[in-house]
């Protein structure tokens, strides 16, 4: 199985276990590594065998400005659930987002790994 990978995916939604961090949207970073198949499309050279990252970063983004989370945790599962609806090429995806919120750490983060 290979990987494709998306690293420093930047959007905003709406996370906090406070309504106050719920106000407003704040920009996290995500990363995924997606499992698949790559094998049809090094063949073929073509974007309909392959996983479309562009198209899993914008479904990620629209996902994001639309919903609202309390827990990292919960949120990278459902990014994870979310790629892998729209995204049938993959066989699995580890996602890990990274939200910035203590003053003395760069970031708090949380990975899960969603299979089929």
């Amino acid at each position: 199985m290979q990987r494709l990978s998306i690293h420093g995916l930047r959007h905003a939604v709406r996370l906090g276990c406070q309504p106050e961090e719920r106000a407003f949207p704040q920009v996290v970073t995500t990363d995924l590594e997606i499992e698949t198949d790559m094998t049809k499309c090094i063949e073929t050279d073509d974007l309909v065998d392959a996983v479309d990252y562009e198209a899993v970063a914008n479904a990620i983004t629209s996902l994001s400005r639309d919903g609202e989370w309390r827990l990292i945790e919960k949120l990278a599962h459902d990014i994870g659930r979310h790629v892998l609806s729209m995204a049938p090429l993959a066989d699995a995806v580890t996602v890990k987002v990274t939200k910035v919120i203590l003053p003395q750490a760069s970031g708090v983060a949380a990975s899960v790994r969603v299979a089929r």
